[in-house]
């Protein structure tokens, strides 16, 4: 299971990349230009489509920090702690 997991979501980080090179060559080459993704690599201009990918990391990790702020565990089940393990553990002589 956790295989196929991991290439889910492998799968799905390329296509969400394919998708975003696509929708900035879309948005960026319109009226003939080469856009920020040129055939042409001296043409293109890399430097905002990699600010670009550095504002939505910022705004992932802000997301995420926002997510770890609001969230409270819950309380734990009962059950052995390795307190008690040790404890009969050492009077026992494991």
């Amino acid at each position: 299971m956790s295989i196929g997991l991991f290439l889910t979501t492998l799968s799905l980080g390329f296509f969400i990349s394919s998708f975003l090179v696509s929708l900035v060559k879309r948005v960026t080459g319109i009226h003939g230009g080469q856009g920020w993704l040129a055939d042409n690599i001296n043409y293109g201009r890399l430097d905002c489509f990699y600010w670009l990918l550095a504002i939505l990391s910022f705004i992932n990790f802000v997301i995420y920090l926002a997510c770890a702020v609001w969230y409270k565990p819950g309380k734990t089940k009962p059950g052995l702690e390795m307190e008690k393990i040790n404890r009969i553990c050492s009077e026992e002589k494991c």
